[in-house]
């Protein structure tokens, strides 16, 4: 039975997946913006920690099949981690949910 769970809050970071279309000119180390909607007046910065090569459905562990015929080009999600900085203590506290 567990008891308690320990969270560290000085290593937090963020995971998304946004278009393909929209990672042109991302690379990892780049200085990012970060705004929460909970403190929409406030902003933090971050680092691009990495992003995967490939879309989602290329990495899948059953891809999809395309036996349709159907080529119509879709845009994929790239999962990107973003690292944030919580070294600024006049920011508000960030929990992970």
């Amino acid at each position: 039975m567990t008891a308690f769970y320990l969270v560290a809050t000085d290593h937090l970071w963020v995971d998304s997946n946004p278009k393909e279309t929209e990672l042109t000119y991302v690379r990892p180390g780049q200085p990012v913006t970060v705004t929460v909607d909970t403190y929409r007046t406030r902003s933090g910065t971050a680092i691009v920690d990495r992003h995967q090569p490939g879309g989602v459905a290329g990495f899948s562990l059953l891809p999809a099949q395309k036996t349709s015929g159907n080529w119509v080009k879709v845009v994929h999600g790239i999962p990107m981690r973003v690292r944030l900085d919580t070294s600024d203590k006049d920011l508000p506290a960030l929990r992970p949910e």
